[in-house]
């Protein structure tokens, strides 16, 4: 482009014939005018290409902290779950006959939470004659012996998540 095209007649960009004494053809004119208008942005601000630049880096800044934030965040549960889970106890308890029942029924309710049945009042804690406390929250449900201190204990526990009953001396 931009030939040495001076003839009349013949446009002064790109050598094309041209109307009367016009110095440029209409493809030519809209080009050039074209070139003249500045890039604006959404609002209507002209933006110029630093300008322009700057916001897109900002973004992608935004976008990296938020990401590494959120990475940040679930660091703690990957690197649980490539640990060993520890053994609920260590050793043996010496535990009576009512404490062995508790943990039976705890083996019970066990398996009613992987059914997703939660156990009803008629279960009960052969120590305390007290039903079963049960906590339930949107990521686990939780049944806790209603009077461990029965049993010579601090908690005695069984969970959706942890579906093996646990004892706490």
């Amino acid at each position: 482009m931009g030939g040495n095209y001076d003839s009349p007649g013949v446009c002064r960009r790109c050598g094309r014939s041209v109307d009367g004494d016009e110095q440029y053809c209409s493809q030519c004119e809209v080009e050039l005018e074209e070139e003249h208008i500045e890039d604006t942005g959404e609002e209507g601000e002209d933006l110029s290409p630093p300008v322009r630049s700057l916001r897109r880096l900002v973004i992608q800044l935004a976008l990296l902290l938020a990401f590494t934030g959120l990475i940040a965040f679930r660091i703690p549960s990957v690197i649980s779950a490539f640990e060993d889970d520890q053994p609920i106890r260590k050793g043996t308890y010496a535990t009576d006959a009512e404490t062995d029942q508790c943990i039976e029924n705890l083996w019970k309710v066990s398996r009613m939470l992987e059914d997703g049945i939660l156990p009803d009042k008629t279960m009960v804690c052969p120590a305390s004659g007290k039903p079963y406390i049960v906590l339930e929250d949107p990521a686990n449900t939780t049944v806790y012996c209603p009077d461990p201190q029965a049993h010579g204990l601090k908690e005695i526990r069984v969970s959706r998540m942890f579906p093996c009953p646990e004892v706490v001396e």
